[in-house]
């Protein structure tokens, strides 16, 4: 096999480098809140930030840290396009807490929970028939909890309970009652 012999030539900077072109500073900022706090110098992106976290107030004035006169939030697009948003729900970065899930809805009687097992098992119940006398014991206690405490709701879901726990052995003679006509 043929090698080509190494090269022996010196690695020299390249003559007279081209200078790269000064990056021009971010202009900065003093941000006067709305309770007369003032804050800065932060830079723009800074300020769009805290605007995302809702930190900036509407009525909130910019100052040039190179003078001129104060302008509103507004004035600057990006901020102004966070500001005029309609506002959203609160997320953990927000408030720096977990969110509380909804107690209760209203369909749906989370605070009454042997109701709502009582309701679905009650509907199981037609097809898996040994569920039927759970589904009837829970929705008597559904209906007491919901008597008890009015505030629990789910009394509906525990009396459909009941009645559909209470239906299935007459709904079960009637269908032996036809499969035996054949």
């Amino acid at each position: 096999m043929n090698e080509d012999p190494p090269l022996d030539i010196p690695l020299e900077p390249a003559p007279n480098p081209v200078p790269a072109p000064p990056q021009p500073e971010e202009e900065t900022y003093r941000v006067k809140m709305s309770d007369g706090q003032l804050y800065g110098p932060i830079t723009l992106d800074q300020i769009v930030h805290w605007a995302r976290e809702g930190r900036i107030p509407r009525e909130a004035l910019l100052y040039p840290e190179r003078g001129g006169d104060p302008k509103s939030v507004f004035a600057e697009p990006r901020l102004a396009s966070i500001l005029s948003a309609p506002p959203t729900l609160p997320t953990m970065a927000m408030t720096g807490k977990p969110l509380e899930p909804a107690k209760r809805t209203f369909f749906l009687p989370t605070g009454n929970q042997p109701a709502l097992w009582g309701y679905y098992l009650a509907v199981f119940s037609y097809i898996m028939w040994p569920l039927m006398p759970v589904a009837l014991a829970l929705g008597v206690i559904g209906l007491v909890r919901s008597i008890r405490n009015p505030k629990a709701r789910g009394g509906l879901h525990a009396l459909v309970a009941i009645v559909l726990s209470l239906l299935l052995p007459v709904a079960a003679y009637y269908v032996y009652l036809y499969l035996e006509s054949f």
